[in-house]
């Protein structure tokens, strides 16, 4: 048989999704992208290394259609075809009857079902299919639920299955399914709401749940599946290594382990041995697991995860600083740690603060002294610190589980820990986003700040008070225009001498009142001797019964000659000049 590459031709056209073009000798650049291919299973590994994605892209570039798998070919068919079906026959008539006996006949062409209300094409689909493995997805509950007897009986070619119950009483029904050996599967996506679980409907004193009130799971059943997703309180799987040592997909969300509670040690050790994940998320999964917060003497090992790109960690605010510590942060990629909140745990602990779910020597990680640009929101029931640079985006947020639960960030407090927090990066970048409802504030927030991080080039600021108290922007153009008294010789006198870029945003409904602050702002940067901006961006969302034509022209000609670039947005009106 002839070699299938000879008549290919490898070239650098097409997409490289923004890569540079591969650091790779001329000579030899064809062999290294012919190596590539399928015959060669190590190189499918996931990878950091630029010059490797660049090559698998331009593989993919030069494949044609035809050797796409028909599976996808399927799925890309119906995710395309955007015109009405019957004009797409209409057209297609002359081919349909030649086309038509081919997909019949080939059951490959039957083995990708989405599934919606009606399961009567799930049985013609099924029937067509022969014996090829299955990728089934059903959008319906009802639809899934009528469908079990059907796919127990094809139960060892189910490749891939997404479905989504509600209801306790959906559970039993699925038992059969679920708790035997699905010896193919690769892929499982499970969803279990339950009104039980969604509005936390306890049982009566001393009764006890029925046991199909859990669906369980067992890894024993799923010897070949990779990707796995259980979301849902009534679900549940043993935190085992022979579950995770092979999988590189895990979301685990308010899915309870078993009866056998773990130590926290035990857990991370387990944890340590999913060398293949490469996406992990885990809500409520360690607290649930484990019997309690491990002891002083309690000896606990940090969890290197190799191949990890993407990860979410959440649970009790104690429970989270645990991930935080010893779950180390992907060589690149990103990772949120959310630590929440609830009347529980506030009860123990009013004044909870951001530092209960940061170790004590957070200062000293390394993702930290070399964030380059960072976001840090605060509002009445959430504050989030996200860091970006040379390595991956980390994310630090504490937020209350509901809105039921009395707990908000100060400010002031939130600022301080910020500064304290990221004193030592070379921030360049900083966006703040500000929804103070219940605190006040004064121009010595974003003193604290611009004095904390002179390096910065760029600085965002968005703010969210209700309409007529919101003083965020006077207040930022109040700390940005002060000039040192006592300046050295040849030394820029105002905060931030660096800054390049100023984007100012009002969320809810305002007025332009602020704009003279920042005329005046950028007056007293200048005769500070700081350099002009190159973009000065306000944005803004005002009322639809006042002409504000003349305003904005006004003010349009007072920036530009102080400026390099003026833009301003009106939300509200959908003017941009």
């Amino acid at each position: 048989m002839a070699n299938p590459n000879v008549h290919d031709t490898v070239t650098l056209e097409g997409p490289l999704y923004g890569l540079q073009i591969p650091d790779v000798d001329p000579s030899i650049l064809d062999e290294r992208i012919l190596a590539v291919g399928p015959q060669i299973s190590s190189s499918q590994k996931a990878s950091y290394d630029v010059n490797l994605l660049a090559i698998r892209t331009l593989w993919n570039a030069r494949l044609p259609v035809h050797r796409l798998p028909t599976e996808l070919f399927v799925d890309l068919l119906a995710s395309t075809l955007l015109r009405p079906f019957q004009t797409y026959l209409h057209e297609q008539s002359g081919r349909l009857s030649s086309d038509h006996a081919i997909v019949k006949a080939n059951p490959c062409f039957w083995r990708s079902i989405h599934v919606g209300r009606d399961t009567r094409w799930l049985n013609l689909a099924l029937s067509r299919s022969g014996e090829s493995n299955l990728f089934l997805d059903f959008s319906s509950s009802s639809a899934f639920l009528t469908a079990i007897p059907q796919l127990i009986d094809r139960r060892n070619r189910i490749e891939h299955l997404r479905f989504s119950c509600v209801g306790v009483d959906s559970l039993e029904p699925m038992v059969p399914l679920m708790s035997a050996p699905l010896p193919c599967i690769t892929r499982l996506d499970v969803t279990i709401d339950t009104r039980e679980a969604l509005y936390n409907i306890e049982l009566p004193e001393g009764q006890a749940p029925r046991h199909y009130d859990i669906l369980e799971f067992e890894s024993a059943n799923l010897p070949k599946v990779t990707n796995l997703s259980l979301r849902g309180a009534q679900t549940s799987i043993p935190w085992t290594t022979s579950l995770i040592s092979h999988l590189r997909f895990l979301d685990l969300r308010r899915c309870i382990a078993p009866s056998s509670i773990m130590s926290v040690s035990s857990f991370f050790d387990v944890l340590k041995e999913g060398q293949q994940l490469e996406e992990l998320v885990l809500y409520d999964t360690l607290s649930s697991a484990c019997a309690s917060l491990p002891s002083p003497s309690e000896q606990l090992h940090a969890v290197a995860l190799p191949r990890l790109r993407k990860a979410a960690l959440a649970d009790h605010v104690a429970w989270t600083s645990l991930f935080v510590s010893y779950l180390h942060p992907p060589s690149m990629g990103e990772i949120s740690f959310h630590g929440l909140i609830d009347n529980a745990t506030l009860a123990n602990n009013p004044d909870l603060s951001y530092t209960s779910m940061l170790p004590p020597d957070i200062r000293t990680f390394p993702f930290l002294k070399s964030t380059t640009s960072t976001t840090m929101s605060i509002d009445p029931r959430s504050y989030r610190i996200a860091c970006q640079g040379s390595g991956p985006t980390v994310t630090l947020v504490m937020e209350v589980r509901s809105n039921l639960v009395e707990w908000w960030q100060n400010v002031g407090e939130g600022v301080a820990h910020f500064v304290d927090l990221l004193r030592d990066a070379p921030l360049t970048e900083l966006e703040l986003d500000l929804d103070f409802e219940f605190d006040v504030i004064d121009s010595a927030v974003f003193d604290a700040i611009l004095d904390a991080f002179p390096t910065i080039r760029e600085l965002r600021v968005r703010s969210n008070a209700a309409a007529g108290e919101d003083i965020v922007p006077e207040l930022l153009a109040h700390s940005l225009g002060w000039r040192s008294p006592t300046p050295n010789d040849g030394e820029v006198k105002v905060r931030c001498p660096n800054l390049r870029v100023l984007r100012v945003q009002r969320r809810h409904e305002s007025d332009e009142t602020f704009l003279p602050a920042l005329v005046e702002c950028l007056f007293d940067r200048a005769d500070g001797g700081a350099p002009r901006l190159e973009l000065l961006e306000v944005t803004v969302r005002r009322s639809l019964m006042q002409n504000w034509r003349e305003f904005d022209t006004h003010y349009e000609a007072v920036f530009m000659p102080m400026l390099e670039t003026y833009k301003f947005v009106d939300e509200g009106m959908g003017i941009a000049f």
